[in-house]
């Protein structure tokens, strides 16, 4: 009987770096950072107020936005299902004011470049980087302003089944990990229930 080869190979270890989460401090700065550039004061605001994935940004339509119910629409995107998000009156704001300046253009994407293209996740990615920068934010990366966001509204009293739908996680024990955050402000005064940024 033949020995496999694959018997004394050992596997790749990953080593998975725990979520960054971004201090009031830190958001701050990266928010005046971005100030003067709508599109990507846009972007910051709804990774930040929405908890969003980067591509599920990428992907926004137009269609996709009710202001009115202060809510944005999530498609299916890769294996994650389809959702509604709710919409805060900062990431309404934001949306409103790159509305108004936004290229014309018959492309219904949200973010656009001037040319009236979408706006592709790599250059999403690569421009936070650049503001994280400015700002002074080291080891930051976009995926920071998602965790930053589900750790403030468990701080602010978000129940964790509704906070693990409104973010699209499949399963509840996802959320939960982000409660081992929570274990540095018991001795905090109580926060008022704001899921504001």
């Amino acid at each position: 009987m033949t020995m496999s080869p694959s018997t004394n190979v050992s596997h790749p270890k990953y080593d998975i770096s725990p979520a960054r989460i971004l201090s009031p401090l830190e958001y701050r700065a990266l928010r005046d950072s971005v100030r003067d550039d709508v599109r990507m004061y846009g972007i910051v605001e709804l990774l930040l107020q929405t908890g969003l994935r980067i591509g599920e940004l990428a992907g926004l339509q137009l269609q996709d936005i009710s202001l009115e119910k202060s809510h944005l629409k999530i498609r299916a995107y890769e294996s994650h299902d389809s959702r509604k998000v709710p919409l805060n009156a900062t990431a309404k704001s934001a949306i409103e004011k790159y509305v108004k300046e936004r290229p014309k253009t018959k492309n219904t994407t949200l973010f656009i470049t001037k040319t009236g293209n979408p706006f592709l996740i790599r250059n999403i990615r690569t421009a936070v980087n650049r503001y994280f920068r400015i700002a002074g934010i080291t080891g930051a990366k976009v995926n920071d302003l998602r965790h930053t966001f589900v750790v403030e509204q468990l701080k602010a009293g978000v129940p964790i089944v509704e906070l693990s739908h409104m973010v699209g996680h499949k399963r509840l024990s996802t959320t939960e990990k982000y409660l081992t955050f929570l274990t540095d402000i018991k001795s905090e005064p109580k926060k008022m229930k704001i899921a504001e940024l």
